[in-house]
Formats: structure tokens, C-alpha cells, sequence
């Protein structure tokens, strides 16, 4: 059991139609999301808690790096003996509650009911000190209090309803209640009683009173009762106001009731695993459609197309996100003795804002202290994993990551260069603010030199520009706008990768490659963030720096041969001349570098090159000007050599 400084909650539920899941999965996603500490949470449910919930809860937490056990409970037996007609209409969960002080070993813990949003830092309410006291509880709104349907019950049991508490969130002091035999004695209460309104919470007040109970502020359980509805319908907006939000009676959030109270719910059922965007349009349309009317702004007839209805509605409730957070991303970080840099690299992954990632490390057969880098981050942060292989290349290196990954969109990383802390959540929000497949920023060259590291930092007008595929496919070809023909800028998604991988035969262009296999398919637009994210370092001792000629370039010829071939195709052929163009520039890179720098072997490169590549070419449609004399002197070194 993690003990120590964690904030253990426990929730209790029984879920036959997965309602309650997917509430309680809202309710933790708000812990969570505002809670900056340690936290437990502790599940009791029974057999109608589903596999694809199970793990969903899993995620979620996992996603925060939090803790969380899961408790089958039995009551059947037990659960016979109640009279009480209350038991058909409330949830048998409710009673796994009493359950708590003889399953969670602990000295306190938090219980939540699974209708209620913690818009607030749950310590708060953890540090109060309830330690000569049983529980901690709010009372109850006055309307239930002097409900004449129960005064008249509770006055025979004794029960104070000056002092009448809700359950729905209780601090227990477990030290103090483990004595009690809390289930046995509540259901020795219900055996004897016909009706008994409000069950677990009927008999907590019967048991504990007075000085047993210390009774808390109230925006630790506000109760969003119909009455509260109708008040607050005009009032504004409460996203940033502390409190713990009940939905008890009837009126639910899901019923598609709408105040603001009720888009706090939406705002973190969408942050959930159980918030898929496609799943919840029908709701929130319905919710921003009733509070227009309300506030008279609405014809229901006609005004908005359903389109810029939803959009203005997941604007609004997910404070101006319109993203769901689930979604996650695999970063394939390749690595082969980078340990000068991976933990720059890795520590600027781990620190991103957007954290559900998983991070695939693959060790490309490094024979440095890389592997133990990787290890001492893996065990503080359980979202990277860890692959050894034996030195492979850079590409075979990523597909490994690409066929091993199971978040929902893809990223790369090189090991010697860093990001923002930003990046991944700029390009994953845009990509679903323009429902691309493929979301792009710029980067920044940094250079390094006698230990001082330069980034050349532009300052943009404008942040992001929509590129249609042929505008998309022209600023690859030609590099252009810092778009890169790399991959690590760019964020893809993974269904929409299919079957697509890095050319392992190739050493040198292989991102360029895969680039354009992927924007060949791709028929949308991409949307490109000029905001520089991602720092990519000219290091020292690279080729990039030093000029020299290695062989492994020559790959980069393959690359744009099958490019070329590709744009022969009539789909592609509208390309044609464009990737000619950037096909002979890069030949004649290729010759010149050689030349330069290595004299020795230039007349066998270019005999490769040009057995290979260059008489591939077709001269027609070149125009007249620098490309076309850069082919003609191709052509005519033969002459020479």
C-alpha cells in the first residue's frame, strides 16, 4: 500500500450500463487536473465494472502520474437483508462505501460520490484536521433538511436535522472508525427498518453526531439542486471558481440540463477517456442550444449551421481548447551515443505540457552511457519505454518505434537536439482545431560553438497558415518556411501512417522520403505553426558543420529518384517539373560536395550517380536558367573523367 504523502479518495460504484465510469471518470480527471500533490485513488466496484473501463481508469490516472487500486466487492448476501423500498431507486454502490474502513489501510481518506466535479486543489480539503473526530462532512441544503417526506423518520431515530450532513463527500478518520464495524451494524440498521430514505447516508447521521462530526465549509459540497439551476442560469461563468459542484436529485448534467455548473462536468468528461469528441457533439450541441434560447438569443427555427453550432460549443466549455486531451501521443526518440545531449533531450520531452505521452526510446546499439541515461529516466517517469537493438540505422530505429507505439498520433525526436515545452501540445491542438492528419511548426537552427549555443530566433507575424497538399507538397520538396524536410517538426496521425515506413536502405533523405509518401496520400489540408518549437542542433563534429563528403549522402539520390518516378504517375504529374527541378539541384549538391571535399573518389561518385540517376533524367520541361545549366554540366562532366 502507498501510504506516505499521497491523498487517498476512494469512490464507490456499481456499474451495469457504464454510466457511472464514465462520471467517475470525470470527477478523477478533475482531482487530477487541478490537484498539484500526490493522489490514490481507490476504486470499489464489483463484477459489472468492464474491461475497457478498467483500463480507461488505468490511463487515466497512469496519465498523471497517480495511483489506483481497484477492489472487487460482494454484497449480495449481505445486501438481502435491507427492507428498506430505498433500494430500488438508489444504486446498490452506495453501500460499498461502509466498506471502506476494513479494505483501505490507511489513516484517512476522502470519499466522493460519483455526480460530483472537484473544481479546486483537493489538498485543501485533505489538510483539514479532523483527528478527534469520526468524519468530516458538509450539512446537507436546508430544502432536504426540512424535507416534511423524512422529518418525521429522522425524528424517530434521533437524528438532528440542524446537524443533518450529505455524504457526498466525507472525510473518514479511519484510525477512529475501524473500531465501529461499520457495515455489520448499518445493515443490522437496514434489516430492521422498512423504509429508510437515503440509505449509507441516513445511517452515517444515525451513528455519528455531535462531536463525532465536524462539520466543514460548504464549497467542499455544493449542492446544484433544480433550485440552484434556476438562479444561476444568468450568472457568470464559474470555471474558475473553487468548490466541489454535487449533482444530486434529479437534474443531471447528462440529462442535458444546462447552467454553468453543468459545462464544468462537460469541460472534464472531455478531458476523460470517456470524452471522445465524436461522442459528445450531440450533447454539447444541445447544451449551447438551450442556454441560448434562454438567454433569448436563439431563434430555435434557424440560426446557426450545426457545424459553427459545435464549434462555438467546444470553445466555450473547454475554455477556448476545443481539444480533446485523451488522445495519445507516441514520440520515438531513435538513439545511438547521444549521451552529451539525451538528457537535455529527454528532460525537455518529459517537461512538455500536454502529458499523455508515451515515450519510445530506441537504443540504436549504443556503446556510450546512453542506455543508462535512458534507464534513470524510465524509472522516474513510467511513460517511457525502453527498446535495445542492435545498431540498425536511424530508420530502421523508427519504424521499430512506429510498429511498437499505440498512442493515437506520432512524433519524433532526434536524441541530440530539444524542444519548447510546448510543442507537442501546439501541434496536437492545431491538428484538431483544423482537423488535419499532419501538424507542423518551425524550429530553430542552433549552433554550437566553443561551448556557446546560438539559436537563430525569428520573430513571425502570424503564427499559423493553412497549406493545401500542393502547397503542403511544395514546401516539403523545397524546404521551404522552415516547414523541413524533416520529420521531427511535424506530428502525424497514426491511423493515416498506415503502412507507410522509413526506407531502410536509405541513410540520407529518408525523412524527405517519407514525407512525401505521406503527403502523397494525404488530401487534406496541413496546417503549419511558424512558432519555432522544436531546436535542432548543428553539433559539434557533425557533417553539417564540417563540410565533408560522406558517402552515405549518395542514399539522398535514391530518395529523389523514387520521388521523381512517383511524380510520373498521373495523380502525381502535376509535380513533375517541381521535383525535376529539386531532383538535379540535389545532384549537382551532391558532385560539388564531392569535388571539394573529396577529390579522391570523385570520378567513382559521380560515375554511380550518374549510371544511377543522372541519365535518368528527361530534359523536357526544364526551364532555361540555373537548373537547367546545373543538368548540362551533369551531363558534360562525363566529358572530363
Amino acid at each position: 500500500m502507498y501510504s506516505g504523502d499521497y491523498i487517498h479518495i476512494a469512490m464507490a460504484f456499481t456499474d451495469k450500463t457504464g454510466l457511472y465510469s464514465k462520471n467517475i471518470g470525470a470527477t478523477i480527471t478533475s482531482i487530477l487536473t487541478n490537484t498539484n500533490h500526490k493522489v490514490y485513488i481507490h476504486l470499489l466496484c464489483d463484477e459489472t465494472l468492464s474491461n475497457e473501463n478498467y483500463i480507461k481508469f488505468n490511463e487515466l490516472v497512469c496519465q498523471y502520474g497517480q495511483k489506483i487500486k481497484f477492489y472487487n466487492i460482494n454484497l449480495d448476501n449481505k445486501s438481502k437483508l435491507i427492507k428498506s423500498k430505498e433500494l430500488n431507486r438508489v444504486s446498490k454502490g452506495s453501500l460499498y462505501r461502509l466498506m471502506i474502513p476494513e479494505l483501505i489501510d490507511v489513516e484517512k481518506v476522502i470519499y466522493l460520490d460519483s455526480d460530483l466535479i472537484v473544481n479546486l486543489d483537493i489538498s485543501t480539503l485533505w489538510n483539514i484536521n479532523i483527528k478527534n473526530y469520526i468524519l468530516g462532512a458538509v450539512l446537507d441544503i436546508e430544502s432536504s433538511r426540512n424535507d416534511k417526506r423524512f422529518k418525521k423518520f429522522y425524528e424517530s431515530i434521533n437524528v438532528d436535522l440542524n446537524r443533518y450532513f450529505n455524504a457526498g463527500v466525507i472525510i473518514f478518520n479511519l484510525n477512529k472508525l475501524r473500531n465501529f464495524d461499520l457495515l455489520n451494524k448499518s445493515i443490522e440498521f437496514f434489516s430492521n427498518k422498512l423504509d429508510v430514505p437515503h440509505l449509507d447516508q441516513s445511517v452515517l447521521n444515525y451513528f455519528f453526531k455531535d462531536n463525532d462530526v465536524k462539520l466543514l465549509d460548504k464549497k467542499y459540497n455544493i449542492i446544484v439542486s433544480d433550485e440552484l439551476m434556476k438562479i444561476n442560469i444568468k450568472e457568470k461563468k464559474i470555471d474558475n471558481v473553487s468548490g466541489i459542484y454535487h449533482f444530486a436529485g434529479v437534474g443531471k448534467p447528462w440529462n442535458g440540463i444546462c447552467n454553468e455548473y453543468d459545462k464544468l462536468y462537460w469541460k472534464y468528461l472531455i478531458l476523460s477517456p470517456w470524452g471522445e469528441k465524436e461522442n459528445l457533439l450531440n450533447y454539447i450541441e444541445l447544451i449551447n442550444f438551450q442556454e441560448r434560447a434562454l438567454e433569448g438569443f436563439l431563434d430555435t427555427q434557424n440560426i446557426y449551421s450545426k457545424k459553427i453550432f459545435i464549434e462555438k460549443s467546444l470553445k466555450r466549455i473547454i475554455n477556448g481548447k476545443g481539444i480533446n486531451m485523451n488522445e495519445k501521443i507516441s514520440i520515438i526518440i531513435p538513439i545511438y551515443n547521444a549521451e552529451k545531449y539525451l538528457e537535455r533531450c529527454l528532460n525537455s520531452i518529459t517537461g512538455q505540457t500536454l502529458k499523455n505521452l508515451e515515450i519510445i526510446l530506441v537504443n540504436d546499439g549504443s556503446t556510450d552511457k546512453s542506455e543508462m541515461i535512458c534507464k534513470n529516466f524510465a524509472i522516474k517517469d513510467n511513460r517511457i519505454r525502453i527498446i535495445n537493438i542492435k545498431k540498425s540505422g536511424v530508420s530502421i530505429a523508427r519504424n521499430i518505434g512506429i510498429n511498437l507505439s499505440t498512442g493515437n498520433w506520432i512524433g519524433f525526436v532526434d536524441a541530440d537536439d530539444c524542444i519548447e515545452n510546448d510543442m507537442y501540445e501546439i501541434l496536437y491542438s492545431n491538428a484538431i482545431k483544423y482537423n488535419v492528419n499532419i501538424s507542423v511548426c518551425g524550429y530553430n537552427r542552433a549552433f554550437k560553438y566553443n561551448g556557446i549555443i546560438e539559436l537563430n530566433k525569428v520573430v513571425l507575424d502570424t503564427n499559423c497558415v493553412k497549406l493545401n497538399y500542393k502547397e503542403a507538397m511544395e514546401s516539403l520538396l523545397s524546404n521551404a518556411k522552415d516547414f523541413a524536410t524533416a520529420n521531427w517538426n511535424k506530428l502525424y496521425k497514426k491511423n493515416f501512417i498506415g503502412d507507410i515506413r522509413f526506407d531502410e536502405t536509405i541513410t540520407n533523405g529518408e525523412d524527405l522520403l517519407f514525407n512525401f509518401y505521406i503527403l502523397s496520400k494525404n488530401k487534406k489540408d496541413v496546417i503549419f505553426d511558424k512558432r519555432k518549437k522544436y531546436n535542432y542542433f548543428f553539433n559539434e563534429g557533425s557533417a553539417s558543420i564540417k563540410k565533408i563528403f560522406n558517402k552515405n549522402l549518395l542514399t539522398e539520390a535514391k530518395s529523389w529518384n523514387l520521388i521523381y518516378n512517383k511524380s510520373l504517375s498521373d495523380e502525381l504529374f502535376y509535380l513533375n517539373k517541381s521535383i525535376k527541378e529539386h531532383y538535379i539541384n540535389t545532384l549537382y549538391y551532391l558532385i560539388s560536395k564531392c569535388f571539394k571535399t573529396d577529390k579522391t573518389n570523385f570520378r567513382k561518385v559521380y560515375i554511380e550517380l550518374k549510371e544511377n540517376y543522372i541519365n535518368d533524367i528527361d530534359f523536357s520541361n526544364i526551364s532555361y536558367g540555373k537548373v537547367f545549366l546545373k543538368l548540362i554540366i551533369l551531363k558534360m562532366i562525363n566529358l572530363f573523367i
